[in-house]
Formats: structure tokens, C-alpha cells, sequence
């Protein structure tokens, strides 16, 4: 439902194409038959679109325990604290429901299943456009300043490198 929610926000050039039909019932028998299941799922050039997606791990700076969901120090606080200082709005899977994510037009910032918060850009033409969409990450980057003072470290995982990192 979240994925729906998210998908519905971009813009139509984004969106992926619908996963059923008939010809994706039927049986590849030749590799140009593959071949061609990829070549139909190609856009044009100018409809390729990047964005940037980051995480970060909130943890208690004593005992380098996962935030909890609710509590004078959780995510829920923070996604408070997000909502009224820098205009997010609240995501739920349906009426009523726990709030998992933050949107803020095209940007979301989402709860993961390891209690991280990951923020996923607006797709954009390029890397300078994600560069001069600067607000959400300005945001997402102040998270230690959303939480200064509660006890909290970020931790942000760098894939690559496979290190560990403050900030």
C-alpha cells in the first residue's frame, strides 16, 4: 500500500510499467523472445529519471540500541519533530494506522524493517538536479539536530566501503 502511495507521487514518466499481461504469461522460448521483454520495458532517453536514496540508523548512545517506535525518544517523536520543522507529512498504510513513512512532494523518508530511516529523493534528469534539491536532504542530514540532546547517535552504513560511520 505504501509502495502504491509513493508510486502514485511520481510523475507518470517514473512510474514503472504494469507487471501483468498476457505476454508475460507466456513461455520464453528463444533468447529474442527474452531479449524483447527488456527491450518493451525501455523508455525513451529523455524520460530517464535518477534519484538518490540514503539511510541512517538511530541508536541509544549509551547501550547502541535500535530507536524504538514510540517514546519521548523514537521515531515517532522525530517524524514529529520533521512534520513541524520542516514540513513533512505523515504516511500511513491505511486510516488509523502506525505512521511509517514521511512525504514531502516527491521525497519520502520511510521507516525500514532494521528501525532505519531511509530518505528516497524525487527522481530528477540528473545529478544536478538532485544536487539543487537540496531542502530534503538538508533535512534528512539534520536529523542529529532533530534529536540533540535525547541520548540518540546516527549511524549511516557505507555500502561500499563496508564502514561504519557517525553523522
Amino acid at each position: 500500500m505504501l509502495a502504491a502511495t509513493l508510486e502514485s507521487q511520481l510523475p507518470s514518466a517514473a512510474k514503472p510499467p504494469p507487471t501483468t499481461s498476457p505476454a508475460n504469461e507466456a513461455p520464453v522460448r528463444a533468447i529474442d523472445e527474452l531479449e524483447q521483454i527488456f527491450h518493451d520495458a525501455e523508455r525513451p532517453r529523455e524520460r530517464h529519471l535518477i534519484g538518490a536514496e540514503a539511510e541512517k540508523f538511530g541508536v541509544d548512545a549509551r547501550t547502541l540500541e535500535p530507536l524504538p517506535y514510540e517514546g519521548p525518544s523514537s521515531i515517532l517523536a522525530i517524524f514529529e519533530r520533521l512534520q513541524k520543522r520542516h514540513g513533512w507529512s505523515p504516511v500511513s498504510e491505511s486510516s488509523g494506522s502506525p505512521v511509517i513513512a514521511l512525504e514531502r512532494g516527491n521525497a519520502s523518508i520511510t521507516l525500514e524493517p532494521g528501525a532505519q530511516l531511509e530518505l528516497s529523493g524525487a527522481p530528477w534528469p540528473d545529478v544536478h538536479a538532485i544536487r539543487r534539491d537540496g531542502d530534503a536532504w538538508r533535512a534528512f542530514g539534520g536529523l542529529r539536530l532533530v534529536v540533540r540532546g535525547d541520548g540518540w547517535r546516527w549511524r549511516r552504513f557505507i555500502a561500499a566501503a563496508g564502514a561504519e560511520q557517525e553523522g
